[in-house]
């Protein structure tokens, strides 16, 4: 849990410095499929201000992909 939660400042870093890949972005997504979802989507906003539109586009495609019967209020 305490790693998923300094993933906060890496997230933070990486897209201050412009470096969030892809490839990152899909690993630091993946964590929404475990027990640390909703830690997954406070990072997400509390480093809103910092994504560029590449990244809202990746979450957004996979927000979609969720059953609407299977969305918390997290994912609205």
């Amino acid at each position: 849990m305490q790693l998923v939660q300094r993933c906060n400042d890496i997230i933070k870093l990486l897209l201050q410095e412009d470096m969030l890949s892809p490839k990152v972005n899909e690993m630091f997504w993946s964590l929404a499929k475990s027990d640390y979802k909703f830690e997954v989507y406070k990072i997400i906003n509390e480093v809103a201000v910092w994504l560029k539109q590449d990244h809202i586009d990746y979450y957004f495609d996979q927000i979609k992909l969720i059953a609407p019967e299977k969305m918390a209020l997290e994912e609205f």
